[in-house]
This record gives C-alpha cells, sequence and structure tokens, in this order.
C-alpha cells in the first residue's frame, strides 16, 4: 500500500478548548512511545497525514477512551504484513511465520497500550475516563462511521514510519464539558511528570 500523501483540509480547533493542537501531539506521541516498546524499535517517527480517501488500511483496529467530559475514539489503519513484520520480534519468529491472527492480535494490543496512554495523561489532570475493550475490523468499515461537523469534535491523522515500514493512526475527539487543555503540554515526559505517576490499566 502506498503511502497517502495528498492534502485534506483540517478542522480548526473549536474555541473552547485552547491548546488542543498540543493535546494531539501529546497523543501522537504516546502512539509512538507504545509502538516503539512494542515492535522493540525505539525508531518509529511521526509524519502529518492529510488525506482524501477514508479507507487506510486492509485492517483497522479500534478503541474507546471516554468519560464525563471526553470521548475520543483511537484507530490504528494497517496492512496484515505490515501486522505479521512489526509484531514477529514480540513472538520470536520470522514475519513469514506470523499468523495473520497474531498480527492482528499485536495491533489490537498497540491500541490498548496507547490508550492506556490517553488516560494516563488525562487523569494526571483529573480528567477521569475510562478505556474500552479494543476490535480489530476491515478498514472498509470506516465509510459506516459517520463525520460530525460539530463544533466539539476535532480530528488528527498521522503516520508512523520506521524504515519502510509505516502504518496510519487517527483520533476523533468530542468534547463535552469545559476542560482546560492549557495545561497539558505536547511533551510526553513533562506531562507525566507533571502530576506524578499513574499506572497504565
Amino acid at each position: 500500500m502506498r503511502s497517502a500523501n495528498v492534502k485534506r483540509k483540517k478542522k480548526s480547533d473549536n474555541s473552547g478548548t485552547p491548546n488542543l493542537g498540543s493535546f494531539k501531539k501529546l497523543l501522537r506521541n504516546i502512539t509512538v512511545k507504545m509502538i516503539d516498546f512494542e515492535s522493540q524499535r525505539k525508531n518509529f517517527a511521526v509524519s502529518d497525514l492529510e488525506v482524501p480517501q477514508r479507507v487506510l488500511g486492509h485492517w483497522m483496529s479500534l478503541i474507546l477512551v471516554s468519560g464525563p467530559g471526553i470521548k475520543i475514539t483511537f484507530k490504528a489503519h494497517f496492512m496484515t504484513k505490515l501486522a505479521q513484520i512489526l509484531a514477529a520480534p514480540a513472538y520470536g519468529k520470522t514475519p513469514d511465520r506470523v499468523t495473520e491472527d497474531q498480527g492482528l492480535d499485536f495491533m489490537r494490543e498497540f491500541c490498548n497500550l496507547s490508550a492506556g496512554g490517553f488516560k494516563k495523561s488525562l487523569l494526571n489532570h483529573q480528567i477521569k475516563t475510562g478505556v474500552s475493550i479494543p476490535i480489530v475490523t476491515r478498514g472498509f468499515d470506516e465509510i459506516f462511521f459517520p463525520q460530525s461537523e460539530e463544533q466539539n469534535v476535532t480530528s488528527d491523522f498521522w503516520m508512523l514510519k520506521s524504515g519502510e515500514d509505516f502504518f496510519y493512526c487517527s483520533v476523533i475527539i468530542e468534547v463535552y464539558q469545559d476542560i482546560d487543555f492549557s495545561k497539558i503540554s505536547e511533551n510526553l515526559e513533562e506531562d507525566q511528570n507533571d502530576q506524578g505517576n499513574v499506572e497504565f490499566l
């Protein structure tokens, strides 16, 4: 699958959430940390992704982080071969010996780890949320997810790349209460050290 590089218009951050841009960068940084850890590579990098197509991969793993004031829908969009390549070190196998199910489980766990990181960062700022069970579905199911134009909803898309291997991530952030995001730093260590340590799920 070719990397997507065609521009798409970005929605502006909603006026009730100053510094939402920094919060979205924090979410990106969390996904880098989690895929570096899980894939045992330590060299993933983030690239901006603004593309016109809605289907970004054959598979899509997704998870929800939600509470009274906010809901985050996080998705990873990927191909089967990519999942098998990334999962190989975790299973102690060569990529050709990693089954499709093992690859999908790997990406499901990536979503789970990332959502745990989102929850931890929010809890550091007294924003309580819960996390759903991660699922994997066909990438084409994306067409059934409605695209909201509400002012309290914003989205972000990015690519995670290591060498020739890459996949896509996306978040939809829905804010229901007046939340002050100005104290949330995009710097992962700074944000997590701000209020002390909170354990993952």
